[in-house]
């Protein structure tokens, strides 16, 4: 998979984005907002589709959300593609994390 592509509407106050994510030629992307809402609403919207759940917007329920997730084939990126790591949690452990490394010291570090 080298791209993205991300289609949102009334998702946890994302009013409309679209864009895609080419790692065509970099492994990562960082996304900017002069505030935390447009990052958290992101992240949300990923987490959502990362459980198999619906997302929404909070704020104004009645409207119609959308949110769609595809690679460049225009297939639906599946939710164990997917990993959000939580903000602010000190010892998070990703269960994929068993499967990156295996030696117990190397996970404990």
């Amino acid at each position: 998979m080298n791209k993205i592509n991300v289609d949102l509407e009334n998702c946890y106050g994302i009013g409309r984005l679209q864009c895609v994510f080419d790692f065509t030629n970099a492994s990562v992307h960082a996304v900017y907002a002069p505030n935390g809402i447009m990052k958290t609403s992101l992240a949300r919207s990923f987490h959502d589709a990362s459980n198999g759940e619906s997302s929404s917007d909070k704020m104004f329920p009645h409207r119609a959300t959308r949110r769609v997730l595809q690679d460049e084939s225009g297939t639906a990126l599946l939710p164990e593609q997917i990993l959000v790591i939580p903000p602010y949690e000190d010892n998070y452990q990703p269960r994929e994390v068993s499967t990156l490394l295996v030696d117990a010291n190397l996970k404990a570090k």
